[in-house]
């Protein structure tokens, strides 16, 4: 018997075949002796089946006859009459053959359907594939995992869609003293683009903290601009922006608006500088229901392009 997939399957579970393997009796036994006396059993497997022919004339006088240890002179039967053939008695000089029966097939048929129903078949497999550099093959969608993550876990790529419904929103991202979340793209598409949303939801009673560290994409010269959301719906949010832009001689314009459902953008704070950093842009309301946006414009007003780094720290009181 297999088995595959409770254990690993090996030579005596799955048999062995050797080619045109005989030897011959050397003494008469019964039709319940276990020990087979042979000339030899040297070439033969230390476990399967062989076949003794007593009459060559009539295939019905075939016994088949299970064994699972040998001797250099013998082997162990632990069945006679294998097979659903008949147990028979025999004489000193018949052969002895080594022989397949129909459970060699049948078992090596019920450890490859084993197999396959843990493997799975192409395009719904069981389990993940492997790039030649190594890397995990998700064809589908990663659903209900959950966990403690003991280091820093970071997620690579873009696009990247975390949310419910296909979205990408990032929901339910609770902070340790140890450890921390990192998002980060690859490459030229390590960006934001306009009408990327930073959205801090829910009420404490004790303020929250985030973090937030991204480049934008790159910001035409004279005049090019791009512009950050984040939007809120608790009664307070204290925001801190730091702006760098990446080339060398790059003079620009930061805007920060408030906006809300009532009422139109408010210009809080605008600064023009080859690094900005604006501190405590502080937007309160009553209405836990009522949606702020807080805008963060940024203008390239030089002569060259630039992609700016932008570091946002934001607490958020219920």
């Amino acid at each position: 018997m297999p088995n595959y997939p409770t254990s690993r399957d090996d030579d005596s579970s799955l048999y062995v075949a050797v080619n045109n393997k005989r030897t011959q009796l050397t003494s008469d036994i019964t039709d319940s002796d276990l020990v087979i006396p042979v000339i030899t059993t040297s070439g033969f497997p230390t476990s399967g089946f062989i076949t003794i022919l007593s009459n060559p004339d009539d295939i019905t006088q075939a016994e088949a006859i299970e064994y699972n240890s040998i001797t250099p002179t013998t082997f162990s039967a632990t069945q006679r009459g294998a097979g659903d053939t008949p147990a028979l008695s025999h004489d000193s000089g018949d052969n002895v053959d080594l022989t397949i029966v129909a459970a060699h097939h049948n078992e090596l048929k019920d450890a490859i359907i084993a197999l396959q129903d843990v493997v799975g078949v192409s395009g719904s497999e069981n389990f993940p594939r492997f790039d030649a550099a190594g890397n995990i093959i998700v064809p589908g969608n990663v659903t209900a995992l959950s966990g403690t993550f003991s280091d820093s876990l970071t997620i690579s790529g873009i696009p990247v869609s975390i949310g419910g419904s296909g979205g990408s929103n990032i929901d339910d991202i609770n902070g340790i003293s140890s450890g921390s979340v990192v998002i980060e793209g690859a490459g030229d598409v390590n960006t934001t683009t306009v009408g990327n949303t930073i959205t801090v939801s829910g009420s404490q009673e004790f303020p929250s903290r985030g973090n937030l560290t991204f480049t934008t994409s790159n910001v035409p010269s004279k005049g090019g601009s791009q512009e950050i959301n984040q939007s809120f719906n608790n009664r307070s949010l204290v925001t801190k922006f730091k702006v760098v832009p990446n080339s060398s001689n790059v003079i620009s314009t930061v805007e920060v608006f408030k906006r809300d459902t009532f009422s139109a953008d408010v210009l809080e704070y605008k600064a023009t500088t080859s690094g900005i950093y604006i501190d405590n842009v502080v937007w309160y309301h009553e209405d836990l229901d009522q949606t702020s946006e807080l805008h963060l414009k940024i203008t390239n007003n030089s002569l060259v392009d630039s992609t700016f780094n932008v570091e946002l720290l934001s607490e958020v009181f219920g």
